[in-house]
């Protein structure tokens, strides 16, 4: 879930920073009840001002996050055009990744600036985007002085600011947050470091972030993603094209950026290597037949898809937490409606750790049973204890994450083992699949 969290933004035309300007804050977001020792996350937030010939500038930035979840590489770092009153577009701003028992919420860190019309003073109140803005103060933060600025809406207090008195910067801010089922959390962010690089260090360093932004590009990646697949030619792109990129990245926190990428480049090869293994174990041999049992305690017949192609999808299929893309089974199911007419079985298999003890089971089920329900699906979702995946090859002992889909021949063969979503495509849906289905339709007597 995303949380809209838009900040205004603030200069004072007289003294703007300098290009080169480097800013650190530190931050928290901690929920308003519950133990902090559980639900707060810290996080860091690094950025560099470059200033051009145009009015504006352009902030890059890192984010390094710490408790409750956090993106990968890809997500840690980004680029940022403001306008001369320091806005910019709200979908790149940096986002901290919250995981909570419920779900997972993307949220929004708002731009460490802020932007006035005329110079604030004592005393001073104003609307801007529908919220009333008032100077209560002085405050100091980092060695700095600020006007402490509180913000309020229609329902209340909202945030309260530390606005620099000789710059635009924003040198502290706090803000509440509601994610959830309207669940109170407490944003804050705080200057903790400021320098100047030199006109030479501060090219390096923008060499380095356009040159992992380059790769980033070449990858396909979409801003905020969760799930990022790595196809073969994804991960012969990394493997080809991250080690001049790394060697441009100077400086943390780029340098443990590019690290990162690193680890993770040998990561995913190692687990390609270890998913071909498995998926040629498999792909070609006749299809076990392990116990599994449908929703109403009966046990699975495999006499129902003798002669049809099956289409297994290997999921949690439960209804908490319950986050997009869903393993994708609303795809999986429009597969199954338009093939509704032909010699297909799709076959939902729900793998969840409380199946495999008698004492949880039922909740297991209970789990499955309303999330077939909420997704409104037309096709079966069967129990599995554990026998059944590990039987088709669990692609988790390589560290990959479910779904898994298996597709049987009408002979009985596995022709097909995917690991992970697949490309979307807006006119067929799962288009790789359905083209494996067709193929394995052609087979039939």
């Amino acid at each position: 879930m995303q949380v809209a969290l838009l900040v205004a933004l603030t200069t004072l035309p007289a003294a703007p920073l300098e290009s080169g300007t480097e800013l650190e804050f530190q931050g928290r977001f901690v929920a308003e009840k519950g133990d902090p020792a559980v639900t707060q996350k810290d996080f860091r937030l690094s950025c560099l001002v470059v200033r051009g010939s145009q009015p504006g500038a352009t902030i890059y930035w890192t984010l390094g996050e710490q408790g409750r979840g956090q993106w990968s590489w890809l997500d840690r770092f980004g680029k940022l055009d403001v306008n001369p009153k320091w806005r910019a577009d709200s979908s790149l701003l940096p986002a901290l990744l919250y995981q909570r028992p419920a779900g997972t919420s993307i949220v929004p860190v708002m731009l460490p600036f802020f932007a006035a019309d005329e110079p604030l003073r004592s005393d001073a109140s104003w609307v801007q985007d529908r919220l009333d803005y008032r100077v209560t103060g002085d405050a100091r933060v980092a060695g700095r002085t600020g006007w402490h600025v509180d913000v309020r809406n229609a329902y209340g207090h909202q945030r309260t600011l530390v606005i620099d008195k000789e710059s635009p910067l924003l040198l502290a801010a706090t803000s509440t947050v509601f994610i959830g089922q309207g669940e109170e959390h407490e944003l804050s962010l705080q200057l903790v470091r400021r320098g100047q690089l030199s006109a030479e260090k501060s090219a390096a360093v923008q060499r380095g972030f356009e040159a992992l932004l380059t790769l980033r590009g070449q990858l396909e990646h979409e801003p905020r993603t969760r799930e990022f697949q790595w196809t073969a030619e994804r991960l012969a792109t990394l493997r080809g094209k991250l080690p001049k990129a790394a060697e441009q990245a100077v400086g943390e926190p780029l340098l443990t950026i590019a690290q990162a990428a690193r680890e993770d480049a040998r990561r995913q090869a190692n687990r390609s290597g270890a998913l071909k293994a498995v998926r040629k174990q498999v792909v070609g041999q006749l299809a076990p037949k392990p116990p599994l049992t449908e929703l109403d305690g009966a046990k699975f017949d495999w006499k129902q898809v003798a002669g049809r192609v099956t289409v297994l999808h290997f999921w949690t299929y439960r209804d908490s937490p319950l986050e997009e893309p869903y393993g994708q089974v609303a795809y999986v199911d429009f597969l199954r409606r338009q093939r509704e007419k032909d010699k297909v079985t799709v076959l939902g298999v729900a793998v969840n750790e409380l199946l495999e003890d008698p004492a949880s089971f039922r909740r297991g089920a209970q789990s499955a049973k309303k999330l077939r329900t909420f997704m409104n699906l037309s096709y079966p979702v069967l129990l599995d204890s554990g026998a059944a995946i590990q039987a088709f090859g669990d692609p988790r002992i390589t560290g990959a994450k479910l779904p898994l889909v298996v597709v049987i021949d009408p002979q009985g063969k596995v022709v097909h083992y995917h690991v992970g979503l697949y490309k979307f495509d807006r006119d067929r849906g799962l288009a790789e699949l359905d083209d494996v289905v067709t193929q394995a339709l052609k087979t039939a007597p």
